[in-house]
């Protein structure tokens, strides 16, 4: 027993170790937006401040708590995306009493959960913080307050936190069948909510924004027209991440939850519109249309069956239902992937618990196949940023100004950006274009796509 404990522990130093080793690159995807809201609480310049609110949405709370470790470690890649890294260890760590080396390796190898470690994103910070609150025994009051602090990080934190506790306390209302007042998952909800409101007012007096900056609030609107089509789209993609437990439903799954499962899965995977973020990402160009169509049937086949499974567990049954709610909740607005965060690391303990049986063949080939999958990324991730960053750095030393549009997402404000030049980042050519400079994004010497800066031809 300490044998297998020594190694769940050596496997979450390894998460933690081998994502050091890359995190020192430059940035990708947004996060130097995260960078300009931290050097707003270290410089306090209004600019940034503005600069933060006009590109992104969530709160500035990340922002906030990652400036204390600029201010200890100094301005690095490192300093901004450590956080992330914290909350994906603080994760692994609370499954440790689960005493699975499979499952830790299911979570910490899962591609999102990898990729969102290493980035400056608030995702993984607040999905800790909020594995923390449930898994803290007996301190209601303190458990709250931790809930608090992840859904000031980021607010979809309350929408899981909210439903499980609510459930929790009903059960133990139905077990003991009397009303109980004096519950402490209660007392949690109490705190959780009564603590987010008191944060959502201290944010609209420090800042003078009430949730979400007014630019923000047409892009993040409910749209129920949308909601079973969001719906398929993260269930879906939830359980393409689990394909593992597909055998095990192929061969034990009665015929009529079979039929019951694909007939509602084909019609939804021929009609499903990607209405936000729910790709492949670099993945999507090796994959090709067919195969992500037939991704999304047996996905959501999945999806469906191992709902069923879990329902049927009373030990499940709560965090079932409440994933479905939360998933509910988040299909009414623009849906993106990295938001399965949050029910990731669940869906692999509800796995663990149902007691699938699972090839040892199978369970370790999926190991190896998330592995694979996350070097890949891992590597693509880094020189994709780094091409970006190559360019900018070469039209700085020409004394170039540059339209970095294509690129803009990794660098932000360049100093040298400027959407009125001629000379452009672009992926493709044009017929007339006069190429100036490229920076390929290679993938252990094979070139995957490559960044060229053109200069325009006026007609």
């Amino acid at each position: 027993m300490l044998l297998k404990k020594n190694i769940l522990y050596i496997l979450i130093i390894s998460f933690f170790l081998l994502h050091l080793i890359y995190l020192n690159t430059p940035f990708v995807n947004l996060e130097w937006v995260y960078k300009i809201g931290t050097d707003y609480f270290i410089n306090l310049n209004p600019n940034d401040l503005s600069k933060y609110f006009s590109n992104q949405a969530n709160p500035i709370t990340y922002s906030f708590f990652s400036s204390f470790l600029v201010y200890v470690f100094g301005e690095n890649f490192i300093s901004y995306r450590l956080l992330a890294l914290l909350g994906g260890t603080i994760i692994l760590l609370c499954f440790v009493k689960y005493r699975s080396p499979f499952l830790i390796l299911m979570i910490g190898l899962n591609p999102l959960i990898w990729v969102y470690s290493g980035r400056a994103y608030s995702e993984l910070f607040s999905v800790g913080l909020m594995i923390l609150a449930i898994e803290i025994e007996k301190k209601a009051y303190f458990r709250g307050l931790i809930g608090v602090i992840s859904a000031s990080v980021k607010y979809h934190s309350i929408l899981f936190l909210g439903p499980y506790w609510a459930f929790k306390w009903l059960e133990t209302l139905f077990e003991k069948k009397k009303f109980e007042i004096n519950n402490q998952y209660l007392k949690s909800s109490i705190v959780l909510v009564f603590g987010f409101l008191f944060f959502l007012f201290l944010y609209f007096y420090v800042f003078d924004i009430w949730i979400i900056p007014d630019k923000w609030k047409d892009d993040l609107a409910l749209f129920i027209p949308d909601l079973f089509n969001n719906f398929f789209s993260y269930g879906f993609y939830l359980s393409a991440l689990f394909c593992i437990t597909a055998p095990y439903f192929l061969f034990n799954s009665k015929l009529k939850s079979h039929l019951i499962a694909i007939s509602i899965s084909i019609p939804l995977a021929i009609l499903n519109q990607d209405n936000g973020e729910m790709n492949f990402g670099s993945l999507d160009q090796l994959i090709g249309s067919e195969l992500i169509l037939l991704i999304k049937i047996i996905g959501f086949w999945n999806f469906i069956l191992c709902s069923e499974l879990f329902l049927k567990n009373k030990e499940n049954r709560i965090l079932c239902l409440t994933i479905l709610i939360f998933i509910l909740l988040l299909s009414t607005t623009r849906p993106a992937q990295r938001y399965l965060i949050y029910i990731i690391p669940f869906w692999a303990l509800m796995i663990h618990q149902s007691r699938i049986h699972i090839h040892v063949f199978y369970k370790w080939g999926y190991i190896f196949a998330l592995l694979i999958v996350n070097i890949f990324v891992t590597l693509y991730q880094v020189s994709n940023a780094k091409a970006s960053e190559n360019i900018i750095f070469w039209a700085k030393e020409n004394n170039l100004s540059i339209n970095t549009n294509v690129i803009y997402p990794h660098v932000g404000y360049a100093s040298n950006h400027s959407w009125n030049s001629d000379l452009v980042v672009r992926l493709h050519k044009d017929i007339n274009d006069q190429i100036i400079y490229e920076s390929p994004v290679s993938v252990l010497n094979y070139e995957i796509r490559k960044y060229i800066v053109v200069k325009e031809t006026k007609n």
